[in-house]
């Protein structure tokens, strides 16, 4: 389900800023970007989402920038930092270029500097976590609303469903009728004769193949089950798996179509029921 959050936040420690955002996937797939001293929140975060999601794609990113000051104490990792001299002074002369290095452009390189352990988990990560957690809801409510919305479009095309059907089986009687009356016709043109037990066998045979009656009764069965999942709390695959059902009927109606306004009633139901599938891949 689409949506995004964030949120952030100004401490003595620094400037930490939460993004999430989400969007369709049939099973539920993280991704994190977390800065390299703060990986150890992945377990956590990942624990969160999966508690609180259950399907979508989500893209979590934590933008952290330190203060420098004694509150927040901070190494330099010296090993680095003597390997980037190396290779400026290296470059240097095979440029032969007698510029210096400017320390502001060594504070660019990822990690050169590093938070102490302990500062970031005693400090850092209960308040990163927490503020994750915020930021977690708000993404939450964003895609409860987006659902509500997804709710009343799918509603709305199991309407049309429903009256769909509803008028194939009101003419349906009729059709049958006229289309008898079409093959007693084309039989007296041929001036055939033909045994009338025999045609009449195989007028009950013709009715009982092109009879759709028992694909309306299913499909209306699929729409109330429909009905009853969606007033339940995530039911995605459920929901998945009675559009592949409803879409069987309707395949197996259309293959039995005497004429062109069934034919057209069974291409319609198709469109509905392939809209209510690109809605429903947004529920959980």
């Amino acid at each position: 389900m689409t949506a995004f959050a964030r949120l952030e936040k100004q401490a003595d420690w620094g400037h930490a800023v939460w993004e999430l955002r989400s969007v369709n996937h049939r099973y539920l797939e993280i991704s994190l970007s977390l800065p390299e001293p703060l990986n150890n929140l992945e377990p956590q975060i990942r624990k969160q989402l999966t508690n609180k999601l259950r399907r979508g794609r989500v893209d979590v990113k934590l933008h952290y920038k330190p203060t420098i000051n004694k509150a927040v104490p901070i190494e330099i990792d010296e090993d680095l930092t003597k390997a980037i001299i190396q290779v400026h002074l290296k470059l240097s002369n095979l440029a032969q270029s007698s510029l210096p290095l400017n320390p502001n452009e060594l504070l660019r390189w990822p990690h050169l500097l590093k938070i102490h352990d302990n500062f970031a988990h005693n400090t850092l990560r209960p308040d990163l976590l927490a503020l994750f957690s915020e930021t977690l809801v708000k993404l939450c409510l964003a895609r409860a609303d987006e659902g509500k919305a997804i709710f009343i479009l799918i509603k709305q095309r199991l309407t049309k469903i429903q009256n769909l059907i509803y008028t194939i089986k009101k003419q349906l009687p009729t059709i049958l009728l006229l289309q008898r009356k079409k093959i007693l016709a084309r039989l007296a043109d041929m001036q055939t004769s033909i045994d009338p037990n025999r045609l009449e066998q195989e007028m009950l045979l013709f009715t009982q193949k092109t009879d759709v009656a028992e694909e309306l009764d299913r499909l209306q069965i699929h729409i109330n089950e429909f009905n009853k999942l969606l007033e339940k709390e995530a039911q995605g695959k459920p929901l998945d798996f009675l559009l592949q059902e409803l879409n069987r009927e309707v395949n197996t109606l259309a293959s039995k179509s005497l004429n062109a306004d069934l034919s057209l009633m069974a291409v319609n139901l198709k469109v509905l029921i392939e809209e209510i599938r690109e809605q429903v891949q947004n529920v959980e």
